[in-house]
C-alpha cells in the first residue's frame, strides 16, 4: 500500500515524501500496525488509524482525544526501553503514526 508521508524525524511531522506500507503486524482498538518502508530506506512501524466519520459525535470526539493523547505522550518520551516516535501524517482517510519497529522477540 503506497501513501504520502515523509521520512519521519523523531518528534516531527511526516508530510513530504512517500512511504510504502508492508505486512500487517498487529491490530488494536483504533487501527492496524504495518511494517513501513520509508523512501530513505528506513524501516519502521506505522499505526494506521482510520479517521472516524460515524454518526455518534461523542464517540468520535472521545476516540480522537485518546489518539491525540497517545501521540502527545509519545512525542515527549525518549528512553532506550521505549519504542521511539518518529512522526505523524494525516490524509483524508487516515492518521499515520510512525514508530520504531521492534522485531518479534527483541525487547532488549
Amino acid at each position: 500500500m503506497r501513501g504520502e508521508g515523509s521520512s519521519p524525524a523523531r518528534g516531527g511531522d511526516a508530510s513530504e515524501n512517500d512511504f510504502t506500507l508492508g505486512e500487517l503486524i498487529g491490530e488494536g482498538g483504533f487501527g492496524r500496525v504495518y511494517e513501513c518502508l520509508m523512501d530513505d530506506g528506513r524501516i519502521c512501524a506505522a499505526k494506521v488509524v482510520p479517521i472516524l466519520r460515524g454518526r455518534d459525535h461523542r464517540t468520535r470526539e472521545a476516540a480522537q482525544k485518546e489518539i491525540e493523547g497517545e501521540v502527545q505522550l509519545m512525542q515527549r518520551l525518549a528512553h532506550p526501553n521505549i519504542v521511539a516516535y518518529f512522526g505523524t501524517k494525516i490524509d483524508e482517510k487516515s492518521l499515520y503514526i510512525f514508530m520504531e519497529l521492534v522485531p518479534a522477540g527483541r525487547c532488549v
